[in-house]
Order: C-alpha cells, then sequence, then structure tokens
C-alpha cells in the first residue's frame, strides 16, 4: 500500500470521528493537516519549543465543559491478532506513540488514541495512561518498530456501521467492548 493510500485510510478514519454524534456538543479543533499544506513540504504539523525539538500534534482537539481534550485518530481494518498470546491488539508505530506520549508530557493533558475499526465500525478510544504500557515489537527489517495494547483495554465510544459485515448496514449492532460513558471516562 502506498504511503497516499495510507493518508486517505487516515483522512476518512478522521472525519469518521469528526462527525461522531457523540462529540456533537464539542467543538473540534483540527490540529492535523487536513489540506496538505504541510504533508507536501516533507513533515506534520508540530509544536516546537526554543531550542528546536519538535513535537507531532495530534488529530484533534475536542474542547467542551471547560476541558480540552488531545484526540489522536488511527484507521485500522481490524485488530491484529497476537499469534503467542492468541490476543486481539491494536498498535502504532513506535516513533509516533513517542510524540503521544511527549505531548502529553509538555501540555499537561491526557492524550486520548481513538481506533477507527473499518470491520466492525466502531471508534473505540482510550487515553495513553489507561492503555498502561504498550508492548513493544521491532519486527523484521524494512518495518518499523511498533507498540500494541490488546484491544480489550479500549471502550466503545461510538458504534458505527460495520463496513465487512453488509447485511448489517442500517441496523443497530451490539458493541463489542463495553461503551465509554463520556470523554473524562476515557
Amino acid at each position: 500500500m502506498s504511503f497516499a493510500e495510507f493518508l486517505e485510510i487516515g483522512r476518512k478514519s478522521e472525519r469518521a470521528v469528526a462527525f461522531a454524534q457523540r462529540l456533537k456538543s464539542y467543538m473540534l479543533v483540527p490540529l492535523a493537516d487536513i489540506n496538505n499544506q504541510i504533508l507536501a513540504k516533507g513533515g506534520a504539523p508540530r509544536m516546537c519549543d526554543g531550542f528546536g525539538s519538535a513535537i507531532v500534534l495530534p488529530d484533534f482537539a475536542v474542547i467542551g465543559f471547560g476541558r480540552i481534550f488531545p484526540l489522536e485518530v488511527k484507521g485500522k481494518s481490524t485488530a491484529t491478532l497476537h499469534k503467542k498470546t492468541g490476543t486481539w491488539e491494536h498498535g502504532v508505530d513506535l516513533r509516533n506513540y513517542e510524540h503521544y506520549r511527549a505531548f502529553a508530557r509538555a501540555s499537561g493533558q491526557k492524550l486520548i488514541l481513538a481506533i477507527h475499526e473499518g470491520k466492525t465500525g466502531e471508534i473505540l478510544a482510550a487515553s495513553l495512561d489507561r492503555l498502561g504500557e504498550p508492548r513493544a515489537y521491532y519486527g523484521e527489517t524494512g518495518h518499523p518498530p511498533m507498540v500494541y495494547w490488546p484491544r480489550d483495554r479500549f471502550t466503545v465510544f461510538e458504534q458505527g456501521e460495520p463496513a465487512d459485515l453488509p447485511l448489517f448496514i442500517g441496523h443497530s449492532v451490539a458493541p463489542t467492548l463495553p461503551r465509554a460513558p463520556s470523554l473524562e471516562d476515557l
């Protein structure tokens, strides 16, 4: 899959989260590179300090009820099965994870990781604090280092239509994990 195809999957997931019914009472401030202006020049939006250090920003700032929630969105077709443990997991590049932790430390805000899962149609979410320490995987040559968390550490923030189950389109489907009562509970 090309980099452009990965970007398009990410943008579809960002749109799914931005239009999530449960976020209607919040304001969303896009922090991601929506118009490809920065990516076209070889980078992603960053916050910089006076020493030249740069931290990549999350996709959105969700603002409401006197709180700000930084939200990073990842699009995945389905969870990955860790064969040794039999555990379904979701992962991100180690480099991105390090940026998320640095952002949380610098801003004092808990960063929420949202996974838009195409197969189930669910938007899974959890704060990095709630997810706990990930399992690191340094992989084979040519594959970037990754970190993974068990899928069941996330909660269902929004139930969408499952993309891979056409018989259920237009029908309500029960969540596969517990629902998150609110952003504060992530």
